[in-house]
């Protein structure tokens, strides 16, 4: 015996996979995880407190929710003692937070872990690095209000950090092309309630439910 315990994966589910700036761009990162979670819980009857860890794969962390795991775990119904942990590996996040459950539950660590993955190509936070600067007229020198009179040509300049830089807009896009595979994904976006009957070109978010095999059976 090598301490090693069998793994099966018992459901899992994913909403509408949809182009950036498509029908679900007004819905974050942590809701669309939060209804896929609460689906997979739901269509097999899992009671939320046999969970035993929740993790989710995520790369563009939200700025208002970047404890994202918790934040959705708790919002699709788990009770707080369930911990909750973000992993994020770029372009395998979904499998890492996978692979992860599954260690989990190999090594006897836990017996259920629910495993997502999910990303808003639409609502990643606008970033700069150090070394880009906004530079503003001096209010000491302009006396016209802001906009500034710009009658001097003496500017103050503010460095921008990424802390800082997302909370300014991003620009508009100037063309937004709705995906003909978002399937249900406009009333996905109107709707508080997890989906159901997603169409088979959903995608992202998805999540998977994890628990040990007995090995008698």
């Amino acid at each position: 015996m090598n301490g090693r315990r069998s793994v099966v994966i018992v459901d899992g589910v994913r909403t509408p996979f949809c182009k950036a700036w498509g029908v679900l761009e007004d819905v974050p990162a942590d809701d669309l995880a939060r209804q896929a979670i609460a689906e997979a819980v739901a269509r097999i009857d899992l009671d939320p407190e046999a969970v035993d860890e929740v993790v989710v794969g995520n790369i563009a962390q939200p700025a208002d929710t970047t404890t994202l795991a918790r934040v959705a775990a708790l919002r699709a119904g788990m009770p707080r003692r369930v911990p909750a942990v973000t992993v994020n590996r770029n372009c395998g996040s979904g499998v890492e937070a996978i692979a992860t459950a599954w260690h989990r539950v190999e090594s006897g660590l836990a017996d259920v872990v629910v495993a997502a993955g999910v990303e808003s190509m639409s609502r990643i936070p606008f970033q700069l690095g150090q070394g880009f600067y906004i530079e503003l007229p001096d209010p000491d020198v302009d006396s016209g209000g802001f906009p500034f009179s710009g009658a001097s040509k003496r500017h103050t300049r503010f460095p921008v950090s990424a802390s800082t830089a997302w909370k300014l807009p991003s620009p508009e896009p100037t063309k937004r092309t709705p995906s003909a595979s978002c399937g249900t994904g406009e009333e996905f976006s109107k709707s508080n309630s997890p989906i159901r009957g997603s169409t088979p070109s959903s995608k992202l978010p998805s999540v998977m439910v994890l628990q040990s095999w007995p090995e008698s059976v």
